[in-house]
């Protein structure tokens, strides 16, 4: 039997609407992507995602305002960044949505509504994070990053949590803390970065700061080391002590000899001639190693003195 298509348009319709008595609905009532065609111009329109399941949103830039319900309901909205400073917002177009964290710039109008409304803010400019190494980090050496430009405009206390990572991997996490300068020495060679959180009456924010490469051996400047003339061989260094942001150093291998030895000092008592290395290992000395010049001669020299004039 054939159906003209008058009545089977009928047909269509009344299984339609049986099918939405029954409770299987075709389409959902709530969307649960976001729509593409709710931005019209600079607007996001009244009740644009009321209800809807979105976790994160991303405003764009052209937007200049968001009207009345336009986020309203949205229990699943956890983050929503708003990368501008002036964007008009209605009273009422985040109700319903209090699990929502906004990500904006400081004292902007997204700022000043989430303040208003008690909701929960991270700064974009909160602050920044300097360190004094950048490409000479060294297992030994500390590293130390400073926070500046913290809650600029603000006057008000802060406190720090810093944590070390070492190839991804964290590895000290320190108490928090108001002071803004952190430093950690390395104890093993690979990349370490530093995660700078803020918390205080306005905001929880947080920095990630970029890695630096940090060497097994500290190796600086270059020395013939091997009878090859050809070509120098980079110099090792052991370091021994760092205080002051000043490390004490000794290469591995001594590197060249001479006769390190000042007569001035004796006066001053700031060594012993007798110990010294002219003093005990040569009967004729010269001032330095190399070359032996005949004007550079000393005389009259003992182990026990130096005569005052040298």
């Amino acid at each position: 039997m054939r159906l003209s298509k008058c009545t089977a348009a009928r047909l269509f319709c009344i299984l339609f609407a049986f099918t939405l008595l029954s409770g299987c609905a075709l389409i959902p009532a709530t969307p649960t992507t976001i729509p593409t065609d709710v931005i019209a111009e600079s607007i996001i329109g009244k009740d644009a995602y009321n209800g809807s399941d979105i976790q994160e949103f991303a405003l764009d830039g052209i937007v200049e305002r968001i009207e009345e319900g336009a986020f309203a309901n949205c229990q699943n909205l956890r983050r929503f960044d708003c990368s501008s400073r002036k964007v008009s917002i209605h009273e009422n177009a985040f109700s319903g949505s209090e699990n929502v964290v906004f990500y904006c710039y400081l004292d902007s109008t997204m700022d000043l509504f989430a303040r208003a409304h008690g909701y929960a803010r991270v700064y974009y400019d909160a602050f920044s994070v300097r360190c004094d190494t950048v490409n000479n980090g060294c297992v030994g050496l500390p590293i130390t990053w400073t926070v500046v430009d913290v809650m600029p405009g603000q006057q008000i206390e802060s406190e720090f949590v810093y944590t070390v990572f070492m190839n991804d991997e964290p590895v000290f996490t320190s108490k928090p803390t108001t002071e803004e300068s952190f430093c950690y020495t390395p104890t093993e060679g690979g990349m370490c970065a530093v995660t700078v959180n803020i918390s205080n009456e306005l905001t929880q924010s947080s920095v990630n700061c970029e890695a630096v490469p940090v060497a097994d051996r500290l190796l600086m400047g270059y020395y013939e080391q091997d009878n090859d003339p050809a070509a120098a061989e980079p110099i090792e260094w052991r370091i021994l002590t760092v205080a002051d942001g000043k490390a004490f150093v000794l290469s591995e291998k001594i590197l060249n000899r001479g006769s390190y030895f000042n007569p001035e000092w004796i006066k001053f008592k700031y060594t012993y001639w007798a110990h010294s290395y002219i003093a005990v290992a040569n009967s004729v000395n010269y001032w330095g190693s190399m070359p032996i010049s005949p004007d550079r001669k000393m005389t009259g020299l003992t182990p026990e003195s130096v005569p005052l004039e040298w």
